[in-house]
């Protein structure tokens, strides 16, 4: 990804706080900037998509395997999602059009809707609860998916 690609989507990032919790997001006018710029930069021959290895085909969560795929940019960007978790069918669909940081931001943020969902949090759990088994999930996770992780940790850490 060029750096002029990196600096449009870091004028256009926002930090949301709930529940003590901080998330980042790209505003929505931002994407169709970032949108119409790859476009032009594909059209200079400049490669826009994830950088390095594939995204990881499966990630077990819990009792349960989950497939993951790279969702098309198009549905994705119709439906306003960098990713999504479909719980029933145990997909996790991740856009890869935005590059490699934000494709393991959403994959991560994907697989805490399905730890989430595994270890039967409510919204009316208290703080500590939801925090235990958050960090039980993410250690259950960590631990049967190292290579996942180790996929993850790769595209968060550094300057890309």
């Amino acid at each position: 990804m060029t750096d002029v690609l990196k600096w449009i989507e870091g004028e256009f990032k926002y930090t949301e706080h709930y529940n003590g919790c901080e998330s980042e997001h790209i505003f929505c006018a931002a994407r169709k900037e970032i949108k119409q710029l790859r476009a032009q930069l594909k059209g200079r021959g400049h490669d826009t998509t994830c950088d390095g290895p594939s995204l990881p085909s499966q990630v077990k969560v819990g009792g349960f395997t989950h497939t993951i795929e790279d969702w098309d940019p198009r549905e994705a960007e119709s439906r306003d999602h960098f990713g999504e978790c479909q719980r029933n069918r145990k997909l996790i669909r991740v856009d890869c059009s935005y590059g490699d940081r934000q494709s393991a931001k959403t994959l991560l943020h994907e697989i805490l809707h399905v730890i989430y969902s595994e270890w039967s949090i409510k919204d009316s759990d208290d703080e500590e609860a939801v925090v235990d088994s958050m960090s039980n999930g993410l250690h259950a996770v960590y631990r049967d998916n190292p290579e996942l992780m180790r996929w993850i940790a790769d595209r968060l850490g550094g300057e890309k």
